[in-house]
């Protein structure tokens, strides 16, 4: 190599820079429409954020009000079941104690021996004769004196000063 340079003067060579292939320089005008480009998408963003905003923000909240709703829901679904479990409760003790009142208030009025077997004149009230057997075979008991266990009686019922009807026969 240093032979093919040995006669050759280089105190006047000139350099020239060198560009490199793909490399472009930017001029203004790049500088120019960047900024441009980027005032743009800034302004863009800026602008179209509130609405995006709104929207997930609506988005979350409508979410948090449908969880709500169904807790809400799942509760008063509970305390409706409490509510008619404890309803139907309060139904049967009422029904219950006015069935005993009703057995309570019936009220055998005499009783005498027929030839068909006693005959027991009662005030049923408000209640049945199938509901009121054990109280009308316990007073009758009282009134005729003797143990009635499997014995028929012939049921009229007393209604005050009218005649007596026949209401039935039980089987103590």
């Amino acid at each position: 190599m240093e032979q093919g340079n040995e006669g050759r003067e280089w105190g006047n060579v000139k350099f020239r820079a060198r560009r490199e292939r793909g490399v472009q320089t930017h001029s203004e005008d790049d500088a120019q429409s960047r900024f441009v480009t980027g005032l743009v998408v800034f302004l863009a963003v800026a602008i179209a954020y509130p609405w995006y905003s709104y929207w997930v923000q609506s988005r979350l909240l409508g979410y948090e009000l449908n969880l709500a709703v169904d807790g809400l829901k799942a509760e008063v679904a509970a305390q409706d079941e409490q509510m008619r479990v404890a309803r139907s409760q309060q139904e049967r003790a009422r029904r219950e104690t006015t069935a005993r009142d009703h057995v309570a208030a019936v009220r055998v009025m005499g009783a005498s021996e027929g030839t068909a077997g006693p005959v027991v004149v009662v005030n049923l009230g408000q209640a049945g004769v199938g509901e009121s057997t054990a109280q009308i075979c316990q007073q009758a008991r009282r009134f005729l004196g003797r143990p009635l266990h499997g014995e028929r009686l012939r049921l009229q019922r007393y209604r005050g000063s009218q005649p007596t009807t026949d209401a039935g026969t039980v089987y103590c």
